[in-house]
């Protein structure tokens, strides 16, 4: 019951400090700094290297059958979210996204840490824009074993301002070279300046 609520303060505490150092370190507000958050569903492969649950069987013998090795599985994963990105110059934002949550496949747990770069084009409506988010994603499966992945994801993205330095929006992404994992969320973002 402490994991969550340590997991809560510091997401918090990383929401907050990375608005107050973007408000900060850019007086000017030539580098506006955002956070974004919100839930997210994925379509991910399993691989096949783990035993498929309950599989040793016995053979008319008596001997144990060898674990058979499952192909790989396809399972749903619902995750948070939590972005935070700076804009340079008018269309290019780089920045940091973190995401922890389950996926249905054995109870998993999944997280992950990404780097990204992006490009929008803003409106007094809102904005749009295509992501490239590239690190690492691991998928730790109870009383098995941890399945460490690189993810390289091109995304696009949209949101509409709702209030002066808030905004409501959405983003799909697909694996690259991978067309049966994909990834969509919608989230509300807080913006360190109006746009």
């Amino acid at each position: 019951m402490a994991r969550p609520a340590v997991l809560g303060v510091l997401g918090v505490s990383v929401l907050l400090g990375g608005l107050v150092g973007g408000c900060v370190l850019d007086p000017w507000a030539v580098r506006p700094t955002r956070a974004q958050i919100g839930p997210q569903m994925r379509s991910i492969n399993v691989p096949g290297a783990q035993p498929i649950s309950g599989s040793v069987q016995s053979t008319a013998a008596g001997e144990p059958e060898p674990t058979a090795a499952r192909p790989s599985e396809r399972s749903a994963a619902a995750s948070i979210d939590l972005q935070f990105t700076t804009r340079f110059g008018h269309q290019l934002y780089v920045g940091a996204e973190g995401e922890a949550g389950k996926a249905s496949a054995d109870d998993a747990d999944i997280g992950g840490a990404y780097a990204i770069v992006g490009i929008e084009r803003a409106s007094k409506v809102g904005s749009v824009g295509a992501e490239l988010a590239t690190g690492w994603r691991g998928l730790r499966i109870p009383n098995d074993h941890t399945i460490n992945r690189f993810l390289l994801e091109p995304r696009v993205r949209g949101q509409i301002w709702i209030a002066e330095q808030w905004s409501l929006g959405g983003t799909v992404g697909a694996g690259f070279g991978n067309s049966t994992e994909w990834m969509a969320g919608v989230f509300l973002g807080l913006h360190s300046n109006a746009f």
